[in-house]
């Protein structure tokens, strides 16, 4: 019997480790295999879950992609939204792999995709490549505007009740300076954590940041993006009013 398959609409989450190519060319296999486990297993909903939304995960060399369909029983059901959900998840993912040394860049976008034979295709994916690879360029996770749009419409990513939920989505993302909107994990993680986690980590943050504008002073591609996690760790001591953070210099 021939297989039916059909597009679904889902929120898409395509992410990419920043400098895997040069991880490849200096490091050891283990040292890139335990990279590559690390990612997973922060980005990788439990089997629970994933069964629970029909989430599909797929990922392949330093790529990631999960895919979260938006109008499944369980989006309808549960609340917060899906959107939501996925938002502090990758924050959190952020965070966790930040103080590993690992720094990612991705997008999030909204339209259609299918699984088929094992394998993702769809309008969704190649908009959601498009965004990480031509559009995010800092280590940044990028909202597309079509996920804003779809807050307007669709119950499923604003399952806990339209304005209230829209509010709680915006204060997990920060408008940059080219007015896209990305995740912002550094008030995620302010929120859920004490003021001496969260000064710890700035203190890591800061740490990360000042290697990599060192190591890579000569790469101007390269330490543009860590001059970009500079202004972004700066904006937010200032923002959040963090006593005894210090200031990157740049």
């Amino acid at each position: 019997m021939k297989k039916t398959v059909l597009y679904e609409e889902a929120l898409v989450t395509y992410l990419d480790i920043l400098g895997f190519r040069e991880l490849v060319q200096t490091e050891s296999a283990g040292r890139i295999s335990r990279t590559i486990r690390l990612v997973r297993d922060a980005l990788k909903p439990s089997h629970d879950r994933a069964k629970l939304y029909e989430m599909t995960y797929q990922s392949f060399s330093d790529l990631t992609v999960v895919s979260i369909p938006v109008l499944t029983s369980a989006n309808l059901y549960f609340r917060p939204g899906a959107l939501r959900q996925q938002i502090v998840r990758v924050a959190n993912a952020q965070v966790d792999l930040l103080q590993e040394g690992i720094v990612v860049r991705g997008a999030i976008t909204f339209g259609s995709i299918v699984r088929s034979y094992g394998q993702l295709f769809g309008p969704a994916l190649i908009k959601a490549y498009d965004l990480e690879s031509k559009v995010a360029i800092y280590p940044r996770v990028i909202i597309d505007d079509i996920v804003f749009r779809e807050l307007k419409r669709n119950p499923a990513l604003t399952m806990s009740g339209g304005e209230d939920e829209e509010r709680e989505i915006m204060r997990l993302v920060i408008e940059d300076r080219d007015h896209h909107r990305f995740i912002d994990y550094l008030s995620v993680f302010y929120r859920r954590s004490d003021s001496r986690p969260f000064r710890r980590f700035l203190k890591d943050h800061k740490q990360l940041i000042d290697k990599g504008l060192e190591e890579f002073s000569e790469n101007e591609s390269v330490v543009e993006k860590y001059r970009w996690m500079a202004a972004y760790h700066n904006r937010k001591i200032k923002e959040l009013r963090v006593r005894k953070a210090t200031f990157i210099s740049v």
